[in-house]
């Protein structure tokens, strides 16, 4: 059983990411684009995740919340 398959996938309404998951106790964040890539980002508090699904652009907030400030890794097929 992968990682991916404990958290649960949240749909997210965004032109550019297609769900996201997340793990509080490691603080992890997994997002997946709509080309189906996927992304692992690591120490991400709750707080950040929680006000990405509360925020009213999901993509907007990414890009200036979480993408290029968590330490990240892509995540194989």
């Amino acid at each position: 059983m992968t990682l991916m398959e404990l958290m649960e996938e949240i749909r997210l309404d965004s032109t550019n990411i297609y769900s996201v998951s997340y793990d509080p106790r490691r603080e992890i964040l997994i997002v997946r684009f709509r080309n189906n890539t996927r992304y692992r980002y690591f120490d991400v508090p709750e707080s950040v995740f929680q006000d990405l699904l509360d925020a009213e652009s999901h993509g907007k907030f990414f890009h200036k919340n979480i993408r290029n400030v968590f330490v990240f890794e892509k995540m194989g097929d």
